[in-house]
């Protein structure tokens, strides 16, 4: 038994989104996408799910032709999918959210049995081995919670099909370790997996085969075993890539003054609790701990988006006395923000509204903003981060993640900020781009800036780094000031309680 893919194509005006792609998707198996952003993954994905149509070609499973007219043809068909955004109900909690739109779960009379309900989810919980905050409203959920509360929602029962778009973008290792097991026991009971990461070293640990497109076509459909993250990079965009794989030599000399410094900040919600850190000019400090942390929060403590309960920020040496995201910019202060889409950018506005958004005031004159000069500047950032897009006017929502990303960074560079405040940087962008914002954050560090990266992802956290800040229940528990690091020592920091990893120093 397999899902059948026969000769789908799918054009968006100008774009050939999909052109004649034929793949099959075996039952018992799971079968990795990669490719780069724009490779034509989510256009295949929506089709898969019945949010898009194909303009021609087939999908047939075991044989017989599968027609989805829609999202609740593809949930009746067994389907199950859990986004690269999840796509849940702010205002809900997580028990609300596991069963909106179900017609199957238990009750009496037309009245549901909230008990009943909770005990059901916790039972599926237990199954896969999750631990969620169910009665936690969904607004109140860390991403990683979010993440893990969508998969449980498809896993409540055996779907015959689970496709999982950048699953683990937004968690630690230990909750995609989770999220590993889950997946092997619906492969064992004979689901077909699709499994799309730009994370190749998880392809290669989760997946049975894989298919690598690009430009919309399938390159190659093989067999993981005997594959390497190389020689995957080499099949999506050329041995050229692939030979220059790998970290960037380090900061050669000692750093400059202290462009960042943080004494005691603490946030009224008790997420940050009395952090103390300094970051240098020249310097990249990484951020790491396990999902709840206080990492994100810590950053926008920093930036002014949070209530504070005491401490303090100074920038270049001048004290921030009336914290916020404003003021930060004012003092040369940027955050890249962990959810591009709902915090950095405008989805229905152009690409050149979103390039120009934080500092519109500079192409003005007058008060009046010259569309020539704000023209010039975007068709500039377009060149120089190499986005792609059909033009200026197009909706920014309408561009790849990578691309999105891409946009988000020539924005925040483009004030040239002194401190740059990074929450997940490289999430759910492929390999190339992942390297031209590592380049970026470079860059801007041997350009006398500083640099403060939240990454989820420890390999990517020890080949940017200069230093390493691990935080646990929101405070810094543990520095590695010295590369390179250890990561055994590192995970293990974010679980000991009561004594220092392994080349640790005090923070």
């Amino acid at each position: 038994m397999s899902l059948h893919v026969a000769d789908v194509s799918k054009r968006f005006g100008l774009t050939q989104a999909l052109d004649a792609v034929t793949l099959d998707i075996p039952a018992g198996c799971v079968t990795a996408l990669i490719g780069e952003n724009g490779a034509g993954k989510s256009t295949l994905i929506k089709i898969l799910t019945g949010a898009y149509a194909a303009d021609s070609g087939a999908l047939r499973w075991s044989g017989r032709p599968l027609n989805l007219r829609g999202p609740l043809d593809a949930r009746a068909a067994g389907i199950a999918v859990l986004h690269q955004e999840p796509q849940l109900v702010d205002s809900l909690d997580g028990v609300e959210n596991l069963f909106m739109g179900r017609s199957d779960f238990g009750h009496c009379a037309g009245i549901l049995s909230r008990p009943a309900l909770r005990r059901r989810a916790q039972a599926v919980l237990d199954r896969l081995g999750f631990a969620l905050p169910l009665d936690r409203m969904v607004r109140d959920m860390s991403p990683a919670q979010r993440t893990l509360l969508a998969l449980t929602r498809c896993l409540l029962e055996t779907p015959v099909l689970l496709i999982l778009d950048e699953p683990t973008a937004s968690l630690t290792a230990v909750e995609a370790a989770w999220l590993a097991r889950a997946v092997e026991g619906v492969r064992a009971k004979g689901t077909a997996v699709v499994f799309v990461s730009h994370r190749l070293d998880e392809v290669l640990a989760m997946a049975d085969r894989v298919v690598v497109m690009r430009n919309g076509r399938v390159v190659t459909a093989l067999d993981c075993a005997g594959q390497t993250h190389d020689s995957l990079i080499a099949l999506m965009s050329g041995p050229q890539a692939a030979a220059c794989h790998g970290a960037e030599p380090r900061h050669a000399g000692g750093f400059g003054a202290c462009r960042l410094a943080v004494d005691a900040l603490a946030t009224r919600d008790g997420r940050v609790r009395g952090v103390s850190l300094r970051a240098h000019a020249g310097e990249i400090v990484g951020l790491y701990g396990l999902a709840g942390a206080g990492r994100t929060e810590l950053l926008e403590a920093i930036y002014g988006a949070r209530t504070l309960a005491g401490g303090m920020v100074e920038v270049d040496g001048q004290v921030q006395r009336r914290m916020s995201p404003s003021a930060s910019l004012r003092a040369g202060m940027c955050l890249i923000p962990e959810d591009r889409k709902r915090h950095a950018l405008m989805p229905q506005r152009s690409l050149l509204h979103n390039l120009s958004l934080s500092h519109i005031g500079r192409f003005a004159r007058a008060g009046l903003v010259s569309t020539r000069r704000e023209r010039a500047a975007g068709d500039a950032a377009v060149a120089r981060h190499q986005i792609r897009a059909t033009n200026l006017e197009q909706p920014i929502g309408e561009l790849s993640g990578g691309n999105q990303q891409k946009a988000v960074f020539a924005r925040a560079i483009g004030i040239a900020p002194g401190v740059l405040l990074c929450d997940e940087p490289t999430q759910a962008v492929d390999v190339l781009t992942r390297r031209a914002i590592h380049g970026l954050i470079r860059e801007h560090a041997a350009r006398g800036g500083t640099a403060l990266v939240v990454t989820s992802d420890l390999d990517e956290l020890v080949g940017l780094a200069d230093r390493v800040l691990v935080m646990r229940e929101g405070r810094i528990a543990q520095a590695f000031d010295t590369a390179p690091f250890s990561t055994a020592s590192i995970l293990h920091a974010c679980f000991a309680a009561n004594r220092a990893a392994p080349g640790a120093t005090s923070p």
